[in-house]
């Protein structure tokens, strides 16, 4: 049962950050940021920090303490000591959605990648597939579309879309759409 628990904590966590080397005597840890918000990193927020060993992943619950942005160094309630920051090192931290949320302010046109996920990208009215990832090649993020079933016969499973105006006309994720421009002749390239 502990695992189906695990699974769906995972399932709605974000990665912010990895935690590095231990620093100090009271417990403090190099945080290597992965998020887009910093302002995510509030006092007394509960994050979740996974270590990824080859055979199981382990999720620890932390609740934030301080946070140095200047020397990116991170302090939790629960770690103490050198020795205990040390058992951390290299674990993925992630927060919730709804922390995300509630703590990362979007301006407008502005999307979570996790809201993006699994949008419907069309062009014209043609159903040109799914959003299955998003992928930062330096200063771009690019779509990862799984190819809709009735378009796989004539081109390749997966493309890939810049997310820039050249291409992308709209986002709407409430119904779960981008509308685009320009997309399919990626496609038909790839």
């Amino acid at each position: 049962m502990k695992s189906n628990i695990q699974n769906n904590i995972q399932n709605t966590l974000i990665e912010v950050a990895r935690l590095g080397k231990s620093v100090g005597l009271h417990g403090a840890m190099k945080c290597h940021i992965l998020t887009d918000f910093p302002e995510i990193f509030q006092t007394n927020t509960t994050f979740f920090a996974t270590s990824m060993s080859s055979f199981h992943k382990n999720t620890t619950s932390l609740t934030l303490k301080s946070f140095d942005s200047k020397k990116q160094l991170i302090i939790f309630h629960e770690i103490t000591t050198p020795e205990s920051a040390k058992t951390l090192t290299n674990c993925m931290l992630s927060c919730s959605i709804e922390d995300t949320k509630k703590y990362c302010h979007l301006n407008k046109d502005e999307f979570f990648w996790f809201d993006i996920i699994g949008c419907m990208v069309l062009e014209n009215n043609e159903k040109l597939g799914k959003v299955t990832d998003i992928q930062r090649i330096t200063n771009t993020d690019f779509l990862i579309i799984q190819t809709d079933e009735k378009l796989c016969k004539q081109y390749t499973k997966t493309f890939l879309i810049p997310y820039i105006n050249q291409f992308i006309l709209t986002t709407d994720i409430t119904n779960k759409t981008i509308q685009t421009q320009n997309a399919k002749a990626i496609l038909e390239e790839s």
